[in-house]
C-alpha cells in the first residue's frame, strides 16, 4: 500500500510503508516471541535513538523499529482459548491475533464457520421479522370481527412498527439482503408462513388467509405510515 507525503518542494510523492522485519521473526513461532519479549524488557534507549542498532536473530534493527514492534506485537505465552471452552474468550484472542498480524495463530476453520453462521443469523432475522410484520398486516386486513379489531388493532400496529424498524436496520447493514428482499428466499418464505400464523389467529377454520402471493410491495411493507385496513382486502 502506498502513502503520500510532501517533498521539499511541496509536491506529493508516494512512498511504501517500511517493512518491519521483526514481525516476520515473531511470526515464525513461540521461541522467537519469547526471546523478543525478554529483549524488549531489557532495552534502554542509547544516547541517539536514531543511530542505535540492535541485532536479534541474525537481523539488525534500529532501536525505534524494534521498540515499536515490541510495543504492538502479541506474544502468545498463554495458550489461546479454545472456542468450545469459552466463545467470548476465543473471540477476544482471535481479535488480538488479527490486530497483531500473526496470522499463523488464527483458528481458520472456526473463524470461517463463525462468519458463515453470522451470515445465516442475519438472513434468518430478516425472514423472522418480515414474517411478523406480514402476519400482523394480514390480521389488520382480514379481521372482520369488530370486537377483535377494537381490542387488538393498536397492538398489531405497534408490533408492525417495532419489527419494521428491525427490518430497516438489517437492510441498512446489508445491501445484498436489501437487493434480495423480494425473492422467494425472503419475502416469499415469510409471507407463506405469515398466512398460516394469521389464519390460526383470526380465521374461523384456522386455515391460511390472504392471497397466495403477497399483495404488498417492498415500499409498503417498510413504510412507517402504511397499515392495511379492511378496505384494502
Amino acid at each position: 500500500m502506498l502513502r503520500s507525503r510532501a517533498n521539499l518542494h511541496g509536491k506529493k510523492t508516494m512512498e511504501r510503508p517500511v517493512h518491519n522485519p521483526l514481525q516476520d521473526v515473531l511470526n515464525e513461532g513461540w521461541e522467537p516471541c519469547a526471546g523478543a519479549q525478554q529483549l524488549g524488557g531489557s532495552l534502554n534507549p542509547p544516547g541517539s535513538e536514531y543511530s542505535a542498532i540492535v541485532r536479534y536473530a541474525g537481523v539488525a534493527f534500529s532501536f525505534n523499529v524494534l521498540r515499536a514492534a515490541l510495543e504492538t506485537a502479541y506474544f502468545p505465552f498463554v495458550e489461546l482459548t479454545p472456542i468450545e471452552n469459552d466463545f467470548c474468550g476465543w473471540l477476544a484472542d482471535q481479535v488480538t491475533v488479527l490486530h497483531s498480524r500473526q496470522y499463523k495463530l488464527l483458528d481458520y476453520d472456526a473463524l470461517a464457520e463463525e462468519l458463515e453462521e453470522m451470515g445465516r443469523r442475519e438472513r434468518d432475522a430478516l425472514v423472522s421479522d418480515l414474517e411478523i410484520v406480514l402476519s400482523h398486516m394480514l390480521k389488520l386486513a382480514y379481521e372482520v370481527r369488530a370486537i377483535e379489531r377494537d381490542r387488538n388493532e393498536r397492538l398489531w400496529k405497534q408490533t408492525i412498527a417495532e419489527h419494521r424498524h428491525r427490518l430497516q436496520d438489517i437492510l441498512a447493514r446489508s445491501g445484498t439482503l436489501d437487493s434480495k428482499f423480494d425473492e422467494d428466499e425472503f419475502k416469499g418464505k415469510a409471507y407463506k408462513r405469515a398466512r398460516q400464523v394469521a389464519g390460526i389467529a383470526i380465521a374461523q377454520d384456522e386455515q391460511p388467509i390472504g392471497p397466495s402471493e403477497c399483495p404488498w410491495s417492498k415500499d409498503q411493507i417498510l413504510a412507517d405510515d402504511f397499515f392495511p385496513s379492511l378496505a384494502d382486502s
